[in-house]
Order: C-alpha cells, then structure tokens, then sequence
C-alpha cells in the first residue's frame, strides 16, 4: 500500500525529471551559438569560398586574360602599322630591311624568306636595285659613262649563245684592263643556302669559288657573275681572270658590284647569281626569272682586281669603286 508522502515523493521525483528534460530541450542560447557555428560559420566559409571562387578567378579569367589576348593587337599594331621598325637584315651583302612583303614588292622589290623575326609576313627588303659603290666615292659615276667609257667591242673571244641551242652572236670584248659582253641574265642557284635556291631544279651545292674555309659561295646572299668554262671561243686565264675577279653588272640604270663565282657551259653566256639579280632589280626566281637582253658585264683583270675573300660582298665593292674610278677618269 502507498502511502501519501510516498506518492508525494514519487511525484516529486517524476517533477524533478521532468524539470530536468524541460532543461535540457530549452537552451536558446546554446541552440543559437550551435546553429551559429553550424550554419552561420559554414555559409561565411562557403561564400568565402565562393568569393574566391568567383570574384578572383573572374577577374584572373576575364580581365587578365583578354587583357593578355589583345596584347597580340599591339603586336598587331607594330606589324601593321607604317612605323613598325622589325630591324635590319642583310641579303646580298647589302643591308635590307625587314618589312611586310606586300610592301617590299609594291616597291618593285623583292623580298627574301627567313633572314628577319616576326610573322610569316615580314620579309627582308633589299635595298632599291642600284648599288651606292659605284660613284659614290668616284665622282657619282652613271652608266652612261661607264658605256662611254667601253666604246666599241675590240673583240677578243665568242661568239656565244644566250641559251643553250640559241643563235651563237655574243663576243667578248676588251676595253683597257676591261673586259666586258652585253648579254641576258639567267639566274644562278647553286651553292645558295635559301629554300628557294634549293628548290631550283638545276640546284647544284657547289660552286667553282669557294669561301676562305672552303665551302661554296652563296648564292642567294652573295652578288657574283658566272663566265664560261675555258673553250675554243676563249679562255678567262688567257686575259687575267681568276675566279674572285671583280665585276660590274648594269642593267636599265642600275649597277651593282660582284666577283667571278662561278663557272658555267662552254657555249653559251649571261648569267649571275640570285643575290646578283635581286641587286639589279631583276626578277630573281631562278625558273621564271632573268632577263633576255641588256645586261652589260665588266670584269676588272689582273691581280688588282682580285678580292682576297670571295665571301666579302663589301671587299669586292671597295675595289671596284677605285677601280671604276680610274678606268671612268683615267
């Protein structure tokens, strides 16, 4: 039997417990610090991130980059632009300038692949077709006076053809230590180092001069003239030519200075390298270029006309000039 303080004790107790739980369940200010440190600091951490995620890569994506995507523009701009200044090259010798090649050849000349940096486009330009040598340090002598100063052919060999299985009507002539023709032009590749030379059907790595170390004359970089090989119609070692001799070629007012670089066919004459070519302002391409007339070739004779290094473009011009000089004005 339970007695009534009994049940009051029971009761009691059964409060107690009750008051107990109630507590447990009613902690608003633990429940919102929990839900702080749950929800809040999560979604703090989580917009963080997304700040990261968003605000610095969209910047770092957007901004840098089509920053760093236009800068080609102003690359661009260089190459465009008539100002832009790609440097200078060397063809031939002589120092050209790298510049686009729709620019270069609505000057009328003709540029060369691979000497100069930038874009496919950008070519090195030769100088104009005229070669500053010759009168500069002499008086400014012209062509003409240089023709003046040939006059009439004393024949000395020939008669030659300007290709082979043509009318054999070339002779060579001497003028004092002068010896010259009036022929075509034909365009010589062999030795040239360019990827137009080498695609030259009648490439030939060689050449009958060599460089002081060597190898063949270049081509495609060096201005030089090709003589007949020694014949019946005549013979260069006859009339002191060496290979290495000074030449002066002109053609339609422009002259420019070479040495004898290589030798070609017995029977026929007029031809110079593609350096040479481009020099002149002839078409250079070695299978749809040249000329077929009025090209006059001089080689200065005797040791005094020899360069002492094939290769050196700036040799061969210093010697012509005097050279010329004297046979203009003796």
């Amino acid at each position: 039997m339970t007695t009534t303080s009994a049940r009051t004790g029971i009761l009691l107790v059964l409060f107690a417990l009750a008051g107990c739980n109630g507590a447990v369940s009613r902690r608003p200010t633990d429940d919102a610090a929990e839900i702080d440190a749950a929800v809040d600091p999560g979604m703090d951490a989580g917009t963080a991130e997304m700040d990261a995620f968003v605000d610095p890569t969209v910047d770092a994506f957007v901004d840098p980059t089509v920053d760093a995507w236009h800068a080609p523009d102003v690359g661009h701009d260089a190459y465009a632009g008539p100002d832009a200044n790609w440097g200078t090259c060397t063809t031939g010798g002589m120092t050209g300038t790298c510049e686009p090649m729709s620019e270069c050849t609505a000057s009328g000349r003709v540029p060369v692949m691979g000497l100069c940096p930038g874009p496919a486009e950008i070519q090195c330009c030769p100088p104009p077709a005229h070669d500053a040598g010759p009168g500069s340090d002499a008086g400014a002598i012209t062509p003409g006076q240089v023709t003046a100063s040939l006059g009439a052919c004393t024949r000395i060999g020939g008669d030659y053809a300007k290709d082979v299985g043509g009318t054999a009507n070339i002779p060579i002539c001497q003028t004092g230590t002068v010896v010259w023709w009036t022929a075509d032009f034909d365009v010589d590749c062999d030795g040239g180092t360019g990827a137009v030379c080498r695609a030259d059907p009648d490439y030939m790595p060689d050449t009958s001069a060599v460089d002081s170390h060597g190898n063949p004359l270049d081509a495609s970089t060096l201005p030089f003239i090709v003589i007949p090989l020694a014949s019946t119609r005549w013979r260069y070692a006859d009339y002191g030519i060496q290979t290495g001799q000074v030449a002066l070629v002109m053609y339609n007012g422009a002259m420019a200075f070479g040495i004898f670089g290589d030798a070609g066919p017995a029977s026929i004459i007029g031809e110079g390298s593609y350096a040479m070519a481009q020099a002149l302002g002839i078409p250079p391409s070695p299978s749809t270029g040249g000329v077929d007339s009025g090209v006059t070739y001089l080689v200065f004779t005797g040791p005094s006309g020899r360069v002492t290094h094939n290769e050196s473009h700036a040799e061969a011009v210093a010697i012509g000039q005097a050279l010329l000089n004297a046979f203009v004005t003796p």
